[in-house]
Formats: C-alpha cells, structure tokens, sequence
C-alpha cells in the first residue's frame, strides 16, 4: 500500500481531517491525480488479438464445421467459406448497422488462426500505443474474439 504524505499533495495538508476513512480517500484521490492518465481511465481501444492453435489433432473439416458450429452459436455471419478460409461478421442483427468487426480465419490439418480484418463504428486505430504495427479497436473485439476461439476449441472436444 502507498500512502501519500502532506507535501505531495497541497489539497490533502489544507483539508481538515476528522476521520480515519476520510484520510484514506483523500491520499487514494491525491495518488491517482499523480498517476498518469492512461492508468485512470479504462483504456476504449485495445491491440487486437490474435486467437492460433496448432498442433490439433483434428482434419481441416472437422476444424471447419467446429468453426462454422462457433460462429453459429455466437451469432457470426459466415461471408466467405471457402477450403482452408473463412471471413466472418459480429454482430449480424440490427445492432450492425452502428458497427461491425470483421475477422478473417485460416485453417487447415491440425491449426487454425482467427486475426482481425477490419470494422467500422469500432475506434479502429492503426499505429496506437506508439507502435506503427499495431491495430487497435474497440476492446469488445478481443472479448468476441476470445470467445469465438473458445468455443472452436470446445466443438473439437465433442
């Protein structure tokens, strides 16, 4: 735990403290104002994520229809499916018409990879965080996803 003392922070010497509680929100208060401001504020884009397995003991097939049973179940919308590649859309309902990500998914013996594609209404960022390599987007993105390679993983399973 880290306190802050009465010089570090001029508002917390000037108030008059009648409570042990108040104390410690005033120094908790004192010490975020210190603290930069991207660790105050949830961060609205995060670097996208990139979900890979290898080395599955599965066919192509049986990692296609996994892929085709994940993005059913979470509301994916197939837009290509073709041998060995797929592009799929989130959401598919109205909520579409404010934004959409885009996901583009190769597969073959034993692997698969879901990267991102694109989006729109989402934040998307290229070069954020100081790294011109990078894509941001909305952090909802990774969550879904996360999700859609989780649940991959759970149809091989079955």
């Amino acid at each position: 735990m880290a306190f802050v003392s009465a010089n570090a922070c001029p508002a917390f010497s000037q108030l008059e403290i009648g409570s042990m509680q108040r104390r410690f929100f005033v120094a908790a208060v004192c010490a975020a104002v210190s603290l930069p401001a991207t660790t105050l504020l949830a961060a609205p884009v995060a670097p996208v994520i990139v979900v890979e397995e290898k080395g599955l003991g599965a066919s192509a097939e049986q990692i296609r229809t996994a892929l085709q049973k994940a993005a059913h179940l979470r509301s994916w919308g197939i837009t290509v499916d073709k041998t060995g590649k797929m592009e799929l859309v989130y959401p598919t309902n109205k909520r579409s018409l404010k934004y959409q990500a885009t996901v583009g998914v190769t597969y073959g013996q034993g692997f698969y990879k879901i990267e991102y594609v694109k989006s729109r209404g989402l934040k998307e960022k290229m070069g954020c965080y100081g790294n011109e390599g990078v894509v941001c987007a909305h952090r909802n993105v990774n969550r879904w996803i996360a999700n859609l390679g989780k649940d991959v993983r759970w149809f091989l399973t079955q």
